[in-house]
Order: C-alpha cells, then structure tokens, then sequence
C-alpha cells in the first residue's frame, strides 16, 4: 500500500465529509464544528491539517497547531517556584513554541482521526510516516519542538514503536471517570455509603438555603465575558495550566455548535457565579469549569457544581461522566475513577531530546494520583459496570 500526505493550514480546505470518514461522527469533542470554534477563536498561531491517503483514497486526517507551552507546567510546585524566579530575569526561560498534534485545549482525547490507527489495525510503515510527516512539517516552519498529547494507554501502545526512540514519553494528568449507570438495581445516590451520600444531602441542603440558583443556558453567547472572567479564576487557583481560553471561545462554541453545546449556569440573582460548559454528542462533556471564588463557601458550591455534572449525566441516561484531569480529592470523593493519559515531547535536537528525558522527574513527573475511595456499597459491580463501557482502558 502507498501512503501519500498533504498539509492544509486551514480547516476550510478539508470537506465535512471527509471529517467525518477520519473522526466519530458521535463525538463532540473531536467534531468538525469545534475545530471550526477553535480556529475562529484566536487561541493559537497557526493550525496545520495532515490528510493521509492510502493508494489514492483517504484514509486520515491528523489536526495540528503551533502555541507556546511552558515546559515547566508539569513540574512540582517547588521547581515551578525556581523556574519561575528565573523568567524574572529571563523571560522565556524553558517557554516553548511547540509544533502539537491534537488540540489547544485539553479535552482528554487524541485528534489522530485515522480509524485503522484506532482500531489497531494500522499497516506496517503508516505510523513510521506519520512520525516522519509531523517532523518535517515542524522543521519547515522552523519550530524545534513537537508534542504529540491526550494518549490513551492502549493507543501509547500502538505508538511506542515509532515514537518511544526519538521521543520523551510522559505521563499527563489522569482523566477520571464517574458511572452513572444503575449499579444492581441501585441509581448513583442509592449506591453511595451512608456517610458519603449524608454529605451530598447536606452539602445539596446548604445550597438550597444559599439563594443560589441553576439555569441550563442553550443559548449562552452572550454570557461570553462573565464565563470568561469565570474561568480565569479557575485557571489562576490551577497548578497545571493546559491552555489560555479567550472570550471568543465561549461565543464561537455556542454560535458554531448549536445543540451540542449548553451550559449550566449559577446565579445569585443576576449575577453569574460558576458554570460548567457542556459539549454533548454521544456522550456528555463538562469541558470547563468557572466560579466565583467569593462564593465558593456559599451552599459548597464546588461540590455542588460536581453533584450537578453527575446529575446531568444521569437525567440524559448516559452510562458514564468524564470528569477530566486534576482536582482528584474532590472526585474520588464522589467516585471517580482514574484511567491514564500520556504524551511525547521531544526537540529537533537528539541533544535537547536527551537532556528532557534526562530531566523528566523534574519537568515531567507522573501524577500523584491518590488511591481510590470506598465510596459505593456495591464497590466491585461499580467497577465492573465502569469497566463493560470501555472507559477504564487499561486502567491502574
């Protein structure tokens, strides 16, 4: 089989149908529209799309994009600290402009959007020349670094062969999991320990006596900046800061995504103090998350926020909720369940490749992930309801 490439800098000059041949029609997180948010929202420099062909035909498509990434994002809080005192003097000390495969923002999941890739049945040579076509195009736009991000464990299997050499291979932050499906005849709440569903109920009471209110917002354009300023917040308390959003991004997700965007919104009064933005396909996605840190005591408004994205899940009958990445305590409180993601770094420079493997347990550290709570009485049919939806995926 002969493989062929070609390199578009616009998503306009890929046709939605050929999208959707490459990407799961059912999936809002790798959809055609929000590549198009994406693009119109002015997070990134550039983007880059690779079409692969197989003897003519296509047969994938790889999203790309060019953002700057502080390389020391990962890091523990204290060499964050140091790297910190040295942009002081040196402003881009260990920032990166990064030629990245898969998203600007962190959605948990790849863009490799090559179906034979997925369902591991890739030919012999395909992954080799895709790694060869990504390394080419960084060199020709004269960026040093490449990152291939949001890898699932049995994907990073599929890879490690063409890409563990020449590559550093990291661990990212765990994504977690909720099951939201009834567990032997008993829904979410009904299955959960008394001590942990007496908490619930009384944390769910203090919010009723806040004067706090939920609104679900179809149509939530024109909240844009409040969500913005929102989840600056979040992203200022955050440890780990994936990507910057701008406030286009709200409007573009809600004008370009329709019905498979909304978001739940929380209100004293007339003012706007958290959200959680939703993107829905098959599945639900909370995708962000905004608060206003005033009001965090009032009526336990985080874990109600989580109380709420669960809720959302169960009302839409879905089996499962992705709770995404960090801020494990609060999860596993609530039953998450952790499943791995990695990612590949390396620059063009054999040399500088070696000194970030060398310097990996400082810059790029596996995640401290706490150990699973005791949460549900039924806890191993909980698991194994999780598991028959595939989610776990090699999970620890």
């Amino acid at each position: 089989m002969r493989y062929s490439f070609q390199w578009s800098a616009s998503l306009e000059a890929i046709a939605i149908s050929d999208w959707q041949r490459c990407f799961d029609a059912g999936d809002a997180l790798t959809s055609y529209a929000l590549q198009q948010a994406l693009e119109r929202a002015g997070m990134v420099e550039q983007f880059h799309y690779l079409q692969v062909f197989a003897d003519g035909a296509l047969t994938g498509l790889v999203p790309c994009c060019v953002m700057e990434y502080p390389l020391a994002d990962l890091a523990p809080k204290k060499v964050q600290r140091l790297v910190g005192s040295i942009q002081k003097v040196y402003r881009n000390f260990l920032r990166a402009k990064m030629f990245v495969v898969g998203s600007p923002i962190a959605t948990c999941s790849d863009m490799l959007g090559i179906p034979v890739l997925k369902r591991g049945i890739a030919p012999a040579g395909l992954i080799g020349a895709l790694a060869t076509q990504i390394e080419r195009k960084a060199a020709s736009l004269g960026i040093a670094f490449t990152c291939l991000k949001e890898l699932s464990p049995s994907l990073n299997q599929r890879l490690l062969d063409d890409f563990g050499n020449t590559y550093v291979v990291c661990r990212s932050p765990d994504t977690t999991y909720v099951c939201t499906a009834p567990v032997g005849e008993l829904s979410y709440q009904q299955n959960m320990l008394s001590k942990y569903r007496n908490v619930l109920k009384k944390r769910q009471r203090d919010f009723a006596n806040s004067g706090l209110v939920w609104r679900v917002e179809d149509d939530f354009g024109v909240y844009a900046a409040q969500m913005h300023r929102l989840y600056l917040n979040v992203l200022a308390r955050s440890q780990t800061k994936f990507e910057r959003l701008t406030e286009a991004f709200f409007r573009e997700v809600n004008q370009r995504l329709g019905g498979s965007a909304y978001a739940l919104m929380c209100f004293d009064g007339a003012h706007l103090v958290a959200f959680e933005l939703f993107l829905k396909g098959e599945q639900l996605h909370p995708l962000y998350l905004g608060i206003d840190y005033d009001y965090r005591e009032a009526g336990s408004l985080y874990f109600n926020c989580l109380y709420k994205i669960v809720e959302q899940a169960e009302q839409q009958g879905l089996a499962y909720i992705e709770l995404g990445q960090t801020s494990y305590e609060p999860k596993f409180s609530i039953g998450a369940v952790s499943v791995p993601r990695y990612f590949y770094i390396k620059h063009r420079s054999a040399l500088i490749t070696r000194l970030l493997r060398l310097g990996k347990p400082w810059l790029f550290p596996d995640p401290v992930i706490p150990e699973l709570r005791s949460v549900f009485k039924l806890k191993d049919q909980y698991l194994e309801t999780l598991r028959a939806t595939g989610v776990l995926d090699h999970a620890d």
